[in-house]
């Protein structure tokens, strides 16, 4: 019975990372329909984009024409601008927006000392959609390398953990969000999972 718990709770905290990697500063429990709606904040939530976020995974039929149409449009122009970040960056968010995480893995990768923090998390969330926690804890190190005060790349390190099994690496991490930064919404929900792995 206890390993059948330990497995809910490391699914469920795993769900809670996956969304909370992807939202704004939103509370995670007022937001649930937006945040599902339009989980990746680069991208615009129109006719182009209206398919991506169903509960279903893209397919010809899914991905609206207007959606190929841009990503090739994209495509183009990053092979004609190979070393544009700001093009670079729309182009990965959209392949990870098209549950493509290996292309989008391959594009951030090529730019990551130029990546803005935003994108950063999104290459974590990539690598961890993946399930490789190695690479996504790696490039959430290096986001705290950039920007050490970046209490929402903690909280993700202890919800990387937390996946990873290693539950007292995962409250050292969720603590430290709530000593450093009590005010914010990271820190209430470092609580609540603090109280999941009791």
């Amino acid at each position: 019975m206890k390993i059948k718990y330990f497995y809910l709770t490391l699914l469920f905290i795993s769900a809670l990372f996956i969304i909370y990697v992807v939202k704004d500063d939103q509370s995670m429990f007022e937001t649930r329909k937006n945040e599902f709606k339009n989980p990746i904040k680069n991208i615009p939530d129109d006719s182009i984009h209206k398919n991506l976020f169903q509960n279903t995974n893209p397919s010809r039929d899914n991905v609206s024409e207007a959606f190929r149409i841009k990503l090739h449009e994209l495509e183009m122009k990053f092979k004609s601008n190979p070393d544009n970040v700001k093009i670079a960056e729309e182009l990965a968010d959209l392949y990870l927006a098209s549950h493509q995480e290996n292309k989008a893995i391959q594009v951030y990768e090529k730019f990551r000392n130029k990546l803005s923090i935003e994108s950063l998390f999104n290459l974590t969330l990539a690598y961890y959609n993946l399930k490789n926690l190695e690479k996504a804890e790696d490039v959430t190190i290096y986001i705290l390398r950039k920007k050490p005060n970046e209490y929402k790349a903690i909280f993700n390190l202890g919800s990387i953990r937390a996946s990873m099994g290693d539950k007292e690496q995962a409250k050292k991490y969720w603590s430290e969000v709530i000593n450093r930064f009590p005010q914010t919404e990271e820190a209430k929900k470092a609580q609540e999972l603090l109280a999941l792995l009791k």
